[in-house]
């Protein structure tokens, strides 16, 4: 530590400065729609099953993703620590509209998700190097990216739902050695997610004293503020 943590889910997409253990703070975040909810929503678009994500990427396989022309989301707006789907998920739905859903070839599906998925991973990856190059410090060995430029922070960890896309990782993967993904089968966990941090908080000796004062709060965030 310090690291960077980016959360790609259903319901979140954030990148999150990891001071230590149990010190997080939001540094980026979405501002409409999450990943993985832009990438279900696109499949529902394209007829695809469920669940939509994985279905899509099924399909993009097969796909030219230069087919057709979508936008690349917040295009020269990477620096304002937010990520956006709602317009690129618009332009799709305008764009098979004007195709007809059930009209639509095998190949067209196929060439539709890979478009749609390579502009949505390519503005997760742009906002993120952005963010990182925010933090310029000699205090830890800096995480380097490709392009010749170097961070502050040392390791990218990345987690949820979407973080098992095999072309998502492979982006991911191509900025640095030291960014680090959950093992196969645990991106959805959260079980296990919640075990390894209260495990963190035992090593410290972090005992809730009364059980009977503990609370559940299903949609606590971590921080509502953006720094």
């Amino acid at each position: 530590f310090p690291a960077m943590a980016l959360v790609v889910s259903g319901g979140h997409t954030e990148l999150i400065l990891v001071s230590e253990i149990g010190k997080y703070k939001i540094v980026a975040r979405t501002i409409d729609d999450a990943l993985g909810e832009a990438l279900d929503k696109a499949a529902r678009m394209l007829g695809l099953g469920y669940p939509g994500g994985a279905e899509l990427e099924k399909a993009a396989r097969s796909g030219n993703s230069q087919a057709y022309s979508l936008p690349l989301p917040m295009l020269g707006r990477e620096n304002q620590n937010e990520f956006s789907y709602s317009g690129l998920k618009t332009a799709l739905f305008r764009l098979v509209a004007s195709e007809g859903q059930a009209f639509l070839s095998q190949k067209q599906v196929c060439d539709l998700a890979a478009c749609f998925q390579d502009r949505a991973f390519s503005h997760l990856v742009r906002v993120t190097i952005k963010t990182l190059s925010k933090y310029n410090s000699p205090l830890r060995p800096p995480l380097k990216l490709r392009g010749g430029s170097e961070e502050v922070i040392s390791d990218l960890l990345v987690g949820g739902g979407v973080a098992a896309n095999s072309e998502l990782r492979k982006r991911l993967s191509g900025l640095s050695e030291r960014v680090y993904f959950p093992a196969k089968g645990l991106y959805g966990d959260n079980a296990a997610m919640i075990g390894i941090a209260a495990g963190f908080k035992a090593q410290r000796g972090e005992f809730v004293k009364n059980v009977d004062s503990v609370d559940r709060l299903p949609r606590w965030k971590i921080d509502d503020k953006i720094v």
